[in-house]
């Protein structure tokens, strides 16, 4: 399995796999850059929420 972090703006995106792929995890950084609050999607359903703080 491979990964790929992308990050555009405010946008943070890993890819479970291949760029593009039907598994990925999709946050949002906070105004001030410290938290990142998102979720993974996974193909025919499920996931998580998480929010990840900056220490």
């Amino acid at each position: 399995m491979s990964r790929f972090y992308g990050s555009t703006g405010d946008k943070l995106t890993i890819w479970g796999g291949a760029k593009g792929g039907p598994a990925y995890y999709e946050g949002t950084f906070s105004a001030n850059g410290a938290t990142v609050t998102g979720a993974w999607v996974y193909p025919g359903g499920g996931g998580y929420e998480s929010t990840m703080t900056r220490i």
